[in-house]
This record gives structure tokens, sequence and C-alpha cells, in this order.
């Protein structure tokens, strides 16, 4: 299964962005920050994106990125934890 990066920025933050969140979690998930997330899936980053894409508005913007191994990082125990049993 591959680690995907999600992060976006929305142009109108105050809009309820429930649908894209709940989205997200479907996957098995961890949140890097407010907007960023990683999953684990055997989808596409083109499909992810694809899905995804259907909750934004026309000016914000979506990055879904494939992790490889190699990675280093510093933060929250649970979040350090998923990644290390990840990749």
């Amino acid at each position: 299964m591959a680690i995907l990066l999600i992060t976006y920025k929305l142009t109108h933050p105050e809009i309820d962005n429930n649908d894209l969140v709940e989205s997200i979690q479907e996957f098995s998930h961890t949140r890097l920050t407010d907007t960023s997330w990683l999953i684990e899936t055997k989808i596409s980053p083109e499909h992810v994106y694809e899905e995804l894409r259907t909750f934004l508005y026309s000016n914000d913007s979506l990055y879904v990125f494939e992790l490889k191994k190699k990675w280093k990082g510093r933060g929250e125990n649970e979040v350090v934890d998923w990644v290390a049993k990840r990749l």
C-alpha cells in the first residue's frame, strides 16, 4: 500500500469543509496539520485527487503526493508512530 500526503488551502475556510475531511477520513489516516493529512491506500494519487477536488472551490489548492521510504519529522508521537509503521 502507498502512503499519500494530502495538503490543501481553502480560499473560503469559513465555509463548512466537513465533506472533504470526512472523505479523507475514510482512509487509514493521520492528520499532520489542520490541512495536511497522510493516508494509506491502494488508490493512485490521481484518483484520490479527482475524488477530493469535487469538494473544492475554483480558487482552492489541493496537492496529493506519494511518499517513499526516506522521511524525517518531529511532532506528535501518534503521527510519528503512524508514519514509522507504514514507511
